[in-house]
């Protein structure tokens, strides 16, 4: 006998008709969490990291005149700060465009082709219509004004695959 899916269906149809959060907002969310950065910030922050490290350099220079070979620890440690600062900068600008471009926000496209790809593996085709009326019928049940069709499922696999910005379902 086979393996009873339906409760892994619902599920994906229920997640595939819940709004989705914003990708700007999820994405702060998820990454950002407890830093008091929004990613605009965290984008500007190795820059200004670099204008603060030439700041204490130029003060090195000129005010502090710290000659080289200095063994005066205090202010070995001043004359070191701006590497570590420009190290750090580099650091936080790597981490950032590191972040996994496939680690998107789950938008409604990528659910519509999360749900898809999964009755297409159950069932060995994608069977649009019926899929949108059952993702309409989920809506009615949660009480959303959202309404699909099959052109909505086809759409989101070749918006998702590809890499353009995704659609979402239509409302009344």
């Amino acid at each position: 006998m086979g393996q009873d899916l339906s409760g892994a269906f619902g599920i994906r149809a229920y997640l595939a008709v819940l709004q989705a959060p914003r990708s700007r907002q999820w994405r702060e969310e998820v990454w950002l969490q407890g830093t008091g950065k929004s990613w605009k910030a965290l984008r500007e922050f190795p820059a200004r990291l670099q204008r603060v490290a030439d700041e204490i350099e130029s003060l090195n220079t000129n005010f502090f005149r710290i000659p080289e070979g200095c063994a005066n620890s205090v202010l070995i440690k001043l004359s070191e700060l701006p590497a570590g600062l420009r190290s750090y900068a580099e650091m936080v600008k790597s981490r950032e465009t590191r972040i996994p471009k496939a680690f998107l926000a789950p938008t409604h496209s990528r659910r519509l082709v999360e749900l898809s790809n999964f009755a297409k593996w159950i069932t060995g085709s994608y069977h649009d219509k019926e899929m949108a009326a059952i993702l309409t019928g989920v809506a009615i049940a949660i009480k959303s004004n959202a309404e699909f069709y099959a052109m909505d499922l086809s759409q989101a696999r070749y918006r998702v695959l590809q890499g353009r910005l995704p659609i979402e379902s239509r409302s009344h």
